[in-house]
């Protein structure tokens, strides 16, 4: 039967490289998942036929505040 003893250094160098792997393996398979799922995300909120450029991005992107001006049915509390 060989000898399946490992001395510490050896032991070391081989946990430290699997461990290695495994991390590079998760940020490869993370990155790649997050990659793919931001180009979805970005294709669904970009709706059908539009081009998301500096020249036709919407200038003004917030909600208006509900006040009386904007919504003539406010309730009469509602912020400013």
């Amino acid at each position: 039967m060989p000898d399946l003893t490992l001395d510490n250094r050896a032991l070391l160098r081989k946990t430290l490289l699997t461990m290695g792997v495994m991390v590079g393996a998760c940020v490869l398979l993370v990155g790649t998942l997050t990659l793919v799922m931001s180009a979805v995300v970005g294709g669904a909120v970009a709706g059908p036929g539009s081009d998301q450029t500096a020249e036709n991005a919407p200038t003004n992107t917030r909600m208006p505040i509900p006040t009386a001006k904007t919504f003539p049915h406010a309730p009469p509390n509602s912020p400013r």
